[in-house]
C-alpha cells in the first residue's frame, strides 16, 4: 500500500552514505508540527514528536532488528 503525504518538500535536507539516501524535514500540519522522512525510492513517512521519542530511547539492537523486518518486508 503506497502512501502520499501531500507536503511541501522544497526545503529539505539530504542526508547519505554509500547505502542509502534521504531527504528529511520538519512539515507543518494541522494537528501539530511531523518529522518528513522521504527515501530515494520514493517511500516516505511523517513522524510525530511521540514516535520520535519512542525511536530515541531505542537501543543499537531494537534499531537492528527493524532493519531486519523493513527488509523482509521489502522482498
Amino acid at each position: 500500500m503506497e502512501k502520499q503525504i501531500n507536503t511541501d518538500t522544497t526545503n529539505l535536507q539530504k542526508l547519505s552514505n554509500e547505502f542509502a539516501m534521504v531527504r528529511f524535514g520538519k512539515v507543518t500540519m494541522q494537528n501539530g508540527e511531523r518529522l518528513l522522512i522521504q527515501s530515494s525510492g520514493g517511500d516516505q513517512v511523517l513522524l510525530d514528536p511521540i514516535l520520535l521519542e519512542a525511536i530515541a530511547s531505542l537501543g543499537h539492537e531494537d534499531l537492528s532488528r527493524i532493519l531486519v523486518v523493513a527488509n523482509e518486508v521489502r522482498d
